[in-house]
C-alpha cells in the first residue's frame, strides 16, 4: 500500500504540473504543449493498442507487436536481438519492482529504454531478414545455375553425340571415297590399256588396209595385162576364124561347081528352094550378137538332112557353122574383113594354154595359103581336108580365147574383192580411229575423275581431323561442364545449410525481438495507465474531450496510413507478378 501510495502521489504531481504547463500556454498552442508532454510519436501504435484496452503482455499476447516495422538498415548485429530482449525484459522487471516507490518518470525512462530495445531488436530482425532474403536470391540464383548448367551439359551430351555421329560418318565417307579412288585408279588403267590396244589396232588396221591397197595395185596391173592379152588372142582368133572360114568358102565354092556339072534342072531347082527357106529362117529366128546360134546351127544340119544323098560329095557337118556364110556369098580374099567370123560362141572351158591361138592362126593362114597355091591343081578331097584343118584351127583359137576371158572375169571378180576388202578395212580404220578416240577421252575422264576424288580423300580426311578434334572437345567440354555442375551443387547445398541457419537464427532473433517488444509495450502501457489515472483525476471535461478528439484524429490518420501502405505493397506484388 505503501508503494502504491507513493506511486500515485507522484502521478498526481506529474499532472498537476501538466495542467499548470497548459495553462499557461495560449489557446493556439494548447495541442502543441500537449504533444511535447506526451510520449514520442513512434510509441502511437503501442497507445492506441493501451487506449483500446489492451492490459499488459504478461498473460496475453500483444497483438499490436505484430504491426512494428521491420525497416531496412545496412549494418545489423547478430546478437543485438538477444541483448535487447535481455534489457527489455531487465527494465520491465525493474519497473515493476520499482513500481510502487518510483516516480512517474522513472517508469518513462525505463519504458524508453525498453522500447529502445525493441527498436534494436527490430533493426537487428530486419537484418536477419535481409541475410534470409539475400541468401534466398543467392539460392535461386544458385539454382538457376545449376538448371542453366544442367541444361548445358544435356547441350553438351548431345554435341557429343553429334560430334561422334559425324566422325563416324565421315570416317565411313571416306573409306567409301578410298574405295572409289582405287576403283578409280582401275579404271584409268583398264582405260589406258584399251587405249594402247586400239592404237595397236588401229596400227594393224592401217597394214591391212596398205596391204589390200598393194593387193588391188597387183591385181589392176594383172588384170589390165590380162585384159591386153585378151585382146590380142582375140584378135589371133579373129584371124584364125577368117582363114577357116575363107577356106571353107573355097570348098564350098569347089563342091557347087561339081554339083552343077552333075545335077539336072529340077534338082537345082529344089536346092534353091531350100536356100530360099533357111533363109526365110535365119531371118524368123537367128540373132546374131557374138557368133553363130543354135537356131543357124540346127536349120543348117535340117538341110544336111535334105540333102542326104549329097553329103558324101560336100564338106563334113563340122563345118555347118560357115555354111551360111557360103550361101550369103560372103568370101575372104585377103582385101576385105570376114564379117560372120566375129560370131564365133566363145564358150566356157576350163583348161585353156595361153598360146593356142597365136599357133592356130598360123596354122590355119598356112592351110589357106597351102590351099591357095593348091586350088588349080589340087582335087576336091585336098581342099575339104585343109579347110578342116583350118576349122579345128579356129576352135583351138576359140577355146584360148574362152581361157583369156575367163582369166580376165577371175582377175576382175577379185578386183572387186579386193576392193571390198580395202572398203571393208576403210570402214575398220574409220571404227577404230573412234574407239581410240573414245578410249582416249575415256582414260581422261578417268583420270579426271581420279583427281577429284583424290581431293575429295585429302577433303575427307581433313573432315575426319576436324571431327575427331570437334568430338575431342566436346568430350572436354562435357568433363568440363559436369564440373562446373557438381560445383554449382555444392553452392546450392552451401546456401542451403547457409539458409537454413540463417532461418534459424532469424526465427530466434524474431522470437527475442517479440519478447523485447512485448516487454516494451508493457511497460509503456504501465506508463500510460498512470498518466492517464492523473489526467482524469486533475483535467476538466473539456480537456479530456480534447484529449478524445486527438486520440480519434490519430486513429484516422493511423487507419489511412496502414490503407496507403497495403496499397502500395500490393501494387509491388502486381509488378513482381508481371
Amino acid at each position: 500500500m505503501t508503494f502504491r501510495l507513493c506511486y500515485d502521489i507522484n502521478i498526481l504531481m506529474l499532472v498537476l504540473a501538466i495542467i499548470t504547463s497548459v495553462q499557461s500556454r495560449s489557446n493556439t498552442n494548447e495541442q502543441k504543449i500537449y504533444r511535447k508532454r506526451m510520449v514520442p510519436a513512434w510509441f502511437n501504435d503501442l497507445q492506441m493498442s493501451a487506449l483500446n484496452g489492451m492490459g499488459g503482455c504478461k498473460k496475453q499476447e500483444c497483438k499490436g507487436t505484430d504491426q512494428l516495422g521491420l525497416g531496412n538498415p545496412k549494418q545489423k548485429a547478430t546478437n543485438i536481438a538477444q541483448k535487447a530482449a535481455q534489457e527489455a525484459t531487465a527494465a520491465s522487471e525493474a519497473q515493476n519492482a520499482a513500481g510502487a516507490a518510483a516516480a512517474r518518470q522513472v517508469k518513462m525512462q525505463l519504458a524508453e529504454k525498453a522500447m529502445q530495445a525493441a527498436k534494436a531488436a527490430e533493426a537487428a530482425l530486419a537484418g536477419k531478414q535481409q541475410i534470409v532474403e539475400q541468401l534466398e536470391q543467392e539460392v535461386r540464383e544458385a539454382e538457376a545455375v545449376v538448371q542453366e548448367e544442367a541444361s548445358s551439359l544435356d547441350s553438351a551430351h548431345s554435341n557429343v553425340q553429334a560430334a561422334i555421329r559425324a566422325s563416324q560418318q565421315a570416317q565411313k565417307q571416306l573409306k567409301t571415297l578410298t574405295e572409289a579412288v582405287q576403283t578409280a585408279q582401275a579404271n584409268v588403267g583398264n582405260s589406258e590399256q584399251a587405249a594402247t590396244g586400239a592404237q595397236a589396232e588401229l596400227a594393224e588396221k592401217a597394214q591391212l588396209m596398205e596391204a589390200a591397197k598393194t593387193r588391188v595395185d597387183q591385181l589392176l596391173r594383172q588384170l589390165s595385162g590380162a585384159r591386153q592379152d585378151y585382146s590380142n588372142t582375140k584378135q589371133s582368133a579373129y584371124r584364125a576364124a577368117c582363114a577357116a572360114h575363107e577356106a571353107k568358102v573355097n570348098a564350098q565354092r569347089s563342091r557347087r561347081h561339081a554339083i552343077k556339072r552333075f545335077l539336072t534342072s529340077g534338082q537345082l531347082k529344089h536346092i534353091q528352094n531350100l536356100k530360099q527357106q533357111r533363109r526365110r529362117l535365119i531371118r524368123q529366128r537367128v540373132v546374131f550378137k557374138n557368133g553363130p546360134s543354135t537356131g543357124a546351127l540346127t536349120a543348117a544340119q535340117g538341110y544336111m538332112n535334105d540333102e542326104k544323098f549329097y553329103r558324101k560329095r560336100m564338106v563334113p557337118g563340122l563345118y555347118n557353122d560357115f555354111s551360111f556364110a557360103s550361101v550369103d556369098g560372103n568370101n575372104c580374099n585377103g582385101k576385105q574383113e570376114c564379117k560372120g567370123a566375129e560370131k564365133i560362141s566363145q564358150g566356157n572351158p576350163k583348161q585353156k594354154a595361153t598360146n593356142i591361138a597365136q599357133k592356130a592362126a598360123q596354122e590355119a593362114a598356112a592351110a589357106s595359103e597351102a590351099q591357095n597355091a593348091a586350088g588349080q591343081a589340087a582335087a576336091h578331097q585336098v581342099k575339104a581336108q585343109l579347110a578342116e584343118k583350118a576349122m579345128q584351127a579356129a576352135k583351138a583359137a576359140e577355146a584360148a580365147l574362152a581361157g583369156k576371158q575367163q582369166i580376165v572375169e577371175q582377175l576382175e571378180q577379185e578386183v572387186r574383192e579386193a576392193e571390198a576388202v580395202v572398203q571393208e578395212e576403210t570402214s575398220s580404220l574409220q571404227n577404230a580411229q573412234t574407239n581410240i578416240n573414245a578410249a582416249v577421252r575415256a582414260a581422261q575422264q578417268a583420270q579426271a575423275q581420279l583427281k577429284t576424288l583424290t581431293q575429295a580423300v585429302q577433303t575427307a580426311q581433313a573432315n575426319v581431323g576436324n571431327a575427331e578434334q570437334a568430338a575431342n572437345g566436346a568430350q572436354a567440354e562435357v568433363a568440363e561442364k559436369s564440373q562446373l555442375l557438381d560445383a554449382a551443387k555444392t553452392r546450392v547445398e552451401q546456401l542451403l545449410r547457409q539458409l537454413s541457419n540463417a532461418r534459424q537464427d532469424f526465427a530466434n532473433t524474431k522470437q527475442a525481438a517479440y519478447k523485447a517488444a512485448c516487454a516494451a509495450h508493457e511497460a509503456k502501457v504501465n506508463a500510460q495507465k498512470t498518466r492517464r489515472s492523473l489526467s482524469k483525476r486533475y483535467l476538466t471535461a473539456d480537456e479530456l474531450k480534447f484529449i478524445r478528439k486527438l486520440k480519434q484524429h490519430r486513429r484516422r490518420f493511423a487507419r489511412q496510413h496502414q490503407f496507403e501502405n497495403n496499397i502500395s505493397l500490393q501494387r509491388g506484388t502486381s509488378g513482381t507478378h508481371y
